[in-house]
């Protein structure tokens, strides 16, 4: 249970870094020239905080995967593609087709098979 615990919280946190990223890359694209626009996304605080948390997931996998079993916690790093999709149609009114939600669905049922071995 620790490490499902631990693994969650590394899939929770590049959820966040990857949100956070987008957030700020949205709020620091201009339509002036393309250095202009590296130099305002490596500059935002959102973009920074989010590369932070992705690096922290990042070293978290890292111990995770000194201790657990890769067949066990690989398969459910596919969570965090369910939690973006969610929060992107939440946080960034992002459209989801139900092709899309079926997929996230299946991703669901593949992980709860996985946990319960």
């Amino acid at each position: 249970m620790k490490f499902f615990l631990g693994v969650l919280l590394s899939i929770c946190m590049a959820v966040v870094g990857q949100l956070l990223l987008k957030s700020g890359v949205m709020h620091s694209a201009t339509s002036q020239s393309l250095l202009i626009n590296y130099l305002g996304i490596l500059t935002n605080p959102w973009v920074i905080i989010g590369g932070l948390l992705y690096l922290a997931s990042s070293f978290l996998w890292l111990l995770l995967l000194q201790r657990c079993h890769l067949s066990y916690i690989y398969p459910m790093i596919s969570l965090g593609y369910v939690l973006v999709v969610i929060a992107s149609c939440f946080l960034f009114h992002e459209q989801v087709v139900l092709i899309r939600w079926i997929g996230v669905g299946i991703i669901c049922i593949g992980v709860t098979l996985v946990s319960q071995s």
